[in-house]
């Protein structure tokens, strides 16, 4: 797949290893990633009110988008 734009341009936020971890976790529990962070990891750091809505599925809570730091 190539580039969306020419090398320098512009910057698009990619972390292709977290990613990549996620979908393993997943696959080797067979639980969800937005189930398996609200059973595992915000409980244990008292995030009682984090959460994450992949592909915009998920949770119905309010939320607070922001572009702080988007180039674009």
């Amino acid at each position: 797949m190539p580039a969306p734009y020419p090398v320098g341009a512009r910057r698009h936020y990619s972390d292709l290893g977290y990613v990549l971890l996620g979908q393993l976790a997943a696959a080797v529990t067979g639980t969800p990633l937005d189930r398996l962070a609200a059973d595992l990891v915000h409980p244990p750091l008292g995030m009682a009110d984090a959460h994450f809505r992949p592909g915009g599925q998920g949770l119905d809570r309010p939320m607070v988008a922001t572009t702080h730091g988007r180039l674009d």
